[in-house]
């Protein structure tokens, strides 16, 4: 299962505030959190991260294709880059629309 927390406002204050979690089928994770305006991320077995590394937040959103308000699913991304790699965290939910 893997879940991503994007707001505009929901984030914006806290100390270390989970954005992203998940865990793969080989037991190790992918974790970003915010905190003082940077975009942690950090893959690895817990406790024993392999990845490490920081984004500005603002870079990262503005980086970060958005939903237009088109269309029956919400989604989100985001981008973040590590030297010459990018790496996109995507979540997306459909909106129940009633039957006129």
């Amino acid at each position: 299962m893997c879940i991503l927390l994007l707001g505009s406002a929901s984030f914006a204050h806290a100390a270390d505030h989970l954005i992203f979690f998940c865990t793969n089928a080989q037991g190790k994770q992918v974790r970003v959190t915010e905190q003082d305006g940077k975009f942690r991320y950090q893959f690895g077995k817990p406790k024993r991260a392999e990845l490490v590394f920081e984004n500005d937040r603002q870079e990262a959103i503005d980086r970060s294709p958005r939903w237009g308000g088109i269309g029956r699913d919400l989604w989100t991304n985001l981008v973040l880059q590590n030297g010459d790699y990018q790496y996109m965290l995507f979540s997306s939910m459909g909106q129940i629309v009633a039957a006129s």
